[in-house]
């Protein structure tokens, strides 16, 4: 009797164990991994669809004060809830990265800081000018450095008269023409500027600047001529402007 058919019956249960084996380990490799971008405003909340993966994933914040999400039915809530960056890892019934969520929670408005005041007064008695200069140097109706938040397309308002770390004031913001007049509505008080790209008494911080395009910079213009010229009314008071110069902060 010779050993050669049971060599070839040996043989094929080992080939046949190890194409299992690595039929399996290709059934467990590691999908590629789909990263989708995701740019929600605050406070709001969108659903996604996820056809990659079946029902069964589960979906993980890095940061969850950020965003908060909730998976099931095979779909994805994802809801903005502080200002930042986040990733959410989604992953299949098998505990598998699949879908990596990049998200970025923004503001639904441009924010402003008010960086400093600048005043014109045009009178012909140089008395009164100084002391109408003087009076809107001392009356000053919003802080150096405090925020406002808008949008000219939105009516809400929002203000940080503290910095972005204080208390938020929420108002109203009313366009009163297209040409950038607007009715600023907040603590029982209206205030009418005229909010407009300026240059006024603005200076580059080196030469460099010169080539880097205009200046970044906006007014809040308030118009106090007929005020001063019915207070003042034998001066002679021909302009009067308050401005709150304002840089847009990224």
């Amino acid at each position: 009797m010779t050993t050669k058919p049971l060599k070839t019956l040996l043989t094929a249960p080992l080939v046949l164990t190890l194409f299992s084996a690595i039929s399996c380990r290709d059934e467990e490799k590691q999908p590629a991994l789909l990263e989708i971008p995701l740019v929600l405003t605050l406070g709001s909340d969108t659903i996604l669809t996820i056809e990659q993966i079946r029902p069964g994933f589960s979906a993980t914040p890095l940061y969850p004060d950020i965003a908060h999400t909730e998976a099931g039915d095979g779909r994805i809530r994802v809801n903005g809830l502080k200002i930042g960056s986040t990733d959410i890892n989604i992953r299949d019934e098998k505990n598998r990265n699949r879908v990596l969520l990049k998200v970025r929670v923004v503001r639904s408005y441009q924010l402003y800081r008010m960086v400093r005041y600048q005043n014109l007064v045009i009178a012909k008695d140089s008395l009164v000018r100084k002391s109408i200069e003087a009076r809107l140097k001392s009356e000053l109706p919003y802080p150096l450095n405090g925020y406002y938040g808008f949008n000219l397309k939105r009516s809400e308002l929002h203000l940080f008269p503290e910095g972005l770390g204080g208390p938020e004031i929420k108002g109203e913001l009313v366009r009163l023409n297209s040409s950038g007049a607007m009715k600023l509505r907040y603590n029982n008080e209206e205030h009418v500027y005229v909010f407009s790209p300026t240059l006024l008494g603005a200076r580059p911080a080196s030469t460099s600047e010169l080539n880097e395009g205009p200046l970044r910079q906006y007014g809040l213009i308030e118009d106090m001529t007929a005020a001063f010229q019915s207070e003042y009314s034998e001066a002679d008071v021909r302009q009067v402007y308050r401005i709150q110069m304002l840089e847009p902060e990224d």
